[in-house]
Order: structure tokens, then C-alpha cells, then sequence
């Protein structure tokens, strides 16, 4: 469980997981829950407990991601991010 929590929180960005650090969210289990929700494109997420034998799904925990680790997400792609306006243009080769 916590290796594959720990290569889910690798996917993350460098900025969005310092961005994460920066509002006090660290754990392995928000930062997987974190990166689950991006892969999934929705702000629900769940951790599902299995059966050691068979496999089958004993329970499903829903896990929301709060406000603030969304927040810092959202600000931290919007840095990386430049709006349109934002772009600075290619410098070209000068014309013969």
C-alpha cells in the first residue's frame, strides 16, 4: 500500500508538491490522493480496502481533497502555467 501510494505522489510535479508542503499537506496518503485526483480528473477519490485472500473489495473510503491542498494545486499550475496574454514571444533570426 505505501509503495503504491509513494509512486503516485512521484507523479506529482516538483511545484505542485512544494507547493503542498507550503500549506502543511506532507502525507504519502494526501499526496496519492492528490495525484489520483488529477489522473481521474474529479475532486473525489477513494481508498479501497481488499480482501488478503480473494481480492474482492471489502470497503471504500471516500476521501475528498480539501479546500487548501486544491488550492495550492490550482495556484501552483497556474505559475507554471503562463496565460495567453503572459507569453513572451520566440526571438526570430534577423532577415536577410
Amino acid at each position: 500500500m505505501s509503495l503504491d501510494r509513494a509512486k503516485l505522489a512521484a507523479e506529482l510535479p516538483e511545484a505542485v508538491i512544494e507547493a503542498l508542503a507550503a500549506v502543511g499537506v506532507r502525507s504519502n496518503r494526501a499526496l496519492a490522493q492528490i495525484a489520483l485526483t488529477l489522473k481521474r480528473d474529479t475532486s473525489l477519490a477513494s481508498d479501497v480496502e481488499r480482501c488478503p485472500h480473494c481480492g474482492g473489495e471489502l470497503r471504500r473510503r471516500p476521501y475528498v481533497v480539501s479546500h487548501k491542498a486544491f488550492k495550492a494545486v490550482v495556484e501552483a499550475f497556474n505559475r507554471a502555467i503562463p496565460a495567453d496574454g503572459d507569453a513572451t514571444p520566440e526571438p526570430t533570426a534577423p532577415a536577410d
